[in-house]
């Protein structure tokens, strides 16, 4: 729910503020605690069990959205979430389809993939998560930049051997950490930076601050 949150994400699922609020309430209310399913909870050695899923609790509030009040009765072993109305049920498709990315793309990253496979992988995850506005421009171009190059490296390293996604972050986060400070130089207001990225950009004003400093 937190990654549903970010603005970047939820506009891409044609999801707005005030639905966001609605979905945390639903969600809340059909006691939503943690795991994708049964499947996902033995695999990480505990018992099998759906109850308080993220599939169950989405099954609840589909079935409370479709079906009339059962007054607290069960459809097929399954209780509806009785409570799903109002005009922000549209909202529900879009908590759907982030859901069912989201799962599968846990599935994919769970794997090994060699640097260009991880190339393909992250560039659809940057497709299928985030939406690209003017504001957002920047940060998924370096984002996709960065992907690219990891089809680059693999050809001028020879490695072709699968690696995990662990050691895959720890190559891609100095580089995000690093690119940070060098994005949006042309944004609108006022950019604080170090002088080595700022050097060649032709700003009205440029101001230098902490001169003074021992």
């Amino acid at each position: 729910l937190d990654l549903l949150c970010r603005p970047i994400v939820y506009r891409h699922f044609d999801l707005s503020a005030p639905q966001l609020d609605s979905l945390a309430l639903w969600i809340k209310n059909t006691n939503i605690r943690w795991g994708i399913d049964e499947e996902h909870r033995e695999k990480i050695g505990v018992t099998a069990f759906k109850e308080n899923s993220w599939k169950e609790g989405l099954k609840r509030m589909l079935l409370g959205y479709a079906l009339p009040s059962l007054d607290h009765r069960s459809f097929k072993g399954t209780f509806p979430l009785d409570t799903i109305e109002g005009e922000n049920t549209q909202a529900l498709g879009g908590l759907a389809e982030f859901l069912n990315r989201l799962f599968q793309t846990v599935k994919v990253l769970e794997s090994n993939h060699t640097l260009s496979e991880w190339t393909t992988v992250l560039l659809k995850v940057i497709d299928q998560f985030f939406i690209a506005e003017e504001e957002t421009a920047g940060e998924l171009q370096v984002l996709r930049t960065l992907c690219r190059e990891l089809t680059e490296v693999q050809l001028l390293s020879g490695l072709n051997e699968p690696i995990g996604l662990s050691v895959l972050r720890a190559h891609l986060d100095p580089k995000l950490q690093k690119d940070e400070s060098t994005r949006n130089f042309l944004s609108k207001g006022i950019t604080f930076c170090r002088l080595v990225p700022m050097r060649s950009i032709p700003f009205s004003v440029i101001a230098l601050i902490g001169m003074n400093n021992k």
